[in-house]
């Protein structure tokens, strides 16, 4: 298996996620080991592919690497977690249920 990433964003392209890498990234990397890598984390690798390029190298944080998964995709998640020692799960129910 490939190294480990130290986070992974799931749900990355949605609002509450993208305020989350906001905040991450505004911090800057001195609070982040020195060899940090992270990835972003959904369903829809071309968006997150676009927000990837966006954060190429910002502030000194490494540009995040992409992993798809999908919440109906039961395997995708397992290699979603496999591929990272922490994931930030940011993911909101938007269907009214009752």
């Amino acid at each position: 298996m490939a190294e480990r990433t130290h986070l992974a964003v799931f749900g990355a392209t949605g609002f509450t996620a993208k305020a989350v890498i906001r905040e991450l990234v505004g911090r800057g990397s001195t609070w982040l080991p020195a060899d940090f890598t992270w990835a972003l984390a959904g369903r829809n690798t071309k968006n997150l592919e676009a927000q990837a390029a966006a954060l190429e190298d910002v502030d000194g944080i490494p540009r995040p690497s992409v992993v798809f998964a999908d919440v109906q995709n039961t395997e995708s998640l397992f290699k979603m977690a496999q591929s990272t020692k922490r994931a930030c799960a940011i993911v909101l129910a938007t269907r009214r249920v009752c």
